[in-house]
């Protein structure tokens, strides 16, 4: 009998660090799926950025806001829209 509560109170002494150790593992794996989001993210961002840094993204841009060229003559077309 002496023998059976020694083993039920030194199993009992390993469930805490058994679940401390679960919670951990799962702690570890939710934090590895975030940094992996991130990663991409930020792969996505930079791609981003050296677009808009691009000369050619930013005169496509200029000109859909109606900015020209210095030296250039605009032109304003009306009656497209119906």
């Amino acid at each position: 009998m002496a023998l059976l509560i020694t083993l039920l109170i030194v199993v009992g002494l390993y469930i805490q660090p058994a679940l401390s150790i679960l919670t951990t593992w799962r702690a570890e794996h939710r934090q590895a799926s975030a940094v992996r989001q991130l990663i991409a993210d930020n792969k996505s961002l930079e791609r981003q950025v050296r677009s808009l840094n691009s000369p050619l993204t930013i005169v496509a841009d200029a000109r859909s806001l109606g900015m020209v060229r210095t030296g250039e003559k605009p032109y304003v077309v009306l009656g497209l829209h119906r």
